[in-house]
């Protein structure tokens, strides 16, 4: 038999909502000038996610925003974890890799985009 739940838990958002409300805000800054204060989202569940962005930092050719996750009443291990995103420019045909940042060689990317984890990000091993 299956009980079922009596309360309300609050509801929170997935790592990916975060990182695709940081990555839609660093965009705005980069094409407007100007950082959000809020950020909105709609989830692949059809839910509008609307979150604070909480760290913000613009140079010559990129901009870089943090949301930090909320995990709500049934939080895991990312819950409060700062969750950031960085866009940048690149040369069309050029290094889409901005080793000038330090960034390792273990990433993927096309001609388009550039994913890197961070340092403090987790990830399956090679070897699966």
């Amino acid at each position: 038999m299956t009980k079922r739940l009596t309360t309300n838990l609050r509801f929170g958002w997935t790592t990916g909502t975060c990182a695709t409300a940081a990555v839609n805000a660093a965009y705005t800054a980069m094409v407007t000038g100007a950082f959000p204060e809020r950020v909105s989202v709609i989830t692949p569940g059809g839910k509008e996610a609307d979150l604070e962005v909480a760290l913000t930092d613009q140079g010559q050719d990129w901009s870089e925003v943090g949301i930090v996750k909320d995990a709500g009443d049934d939080p895991d291990v990312t819950h409060g974890v700062l969750v950031i995103a960085r866009v940048a420019t690149a040369a069309i045909g050029g290094d889409i890799y901005p080793r000038r940042w330090g960034w390792p060689d273990h990433q993927t990317g096309s001609a388009n985009c550039c994913w890197r984890t961070g340092d403090q990000s987790g990830a399956a091993p090679d070897d699966g």
